[in-house]
């Protein structure tokens, strides 16, 4: 499988991270994502990560109590980043769009990413309080 990478510890150090259990594991062209947590403030996460489509979906099921949403889009843009090999900085420069059926669509992606619908986007939700995502190229 190549080599890989894996952490154990959310991104970055600043208190506006939820406490989590993370995980990422990467190889050229492809990235996968997994975060659990069953609290942390995501609506500040959220706020400083998303904007537009992105932060409304988020901030209307934060207010039914559902911080998996969150999870999910971080997740399927944390992965993506990691595949195109750049950091937690670059996930700003990723757009999601929520299609009609429920379906996460990539809009855009940093310029090293090329063309978006060349990308593809797995998400995984392997027991209740866990998502995972995993990106690649095709």
């Amino acid at each position: 499988m190549g080599a890989h990478t894996w952490s154990n510890r959310p991104p970055g150090s600043s208190s506006i991270f939820p406490t989590a259990a993370h995980g990422c594991c990467s190889r050229s062209g492809a990235a996968a994502s997994a975060w659990i947590s069953r609290r942390g403030d995501y609506l500040a996460l959220a706020r400083h990560q998303f904007e537009g489509a992105e932060l409304a979906y988020v901030e209307a099921r934060l207010e039914a109590g559902h911080g998996l949403a969150f999870l999910r889009l971080w997740t399927a843009k944390e992965a993506l980043v990691k595949a195109l090999g750049l950091g937690l900085g670059s996930l700003r420069e990723v757009r999601l769009e929520i299609a009609s059926d429920g379906a996460l669509e990539l809009a855009t992606l940093p310029l090293v990413g090329g063309d978006p619908t060349c990308w593809r986007i797995a998400e995984y939700v392997p027991e209740h309080g866990y998502r995972a995502a995993l990106a690649w190229q095709s």
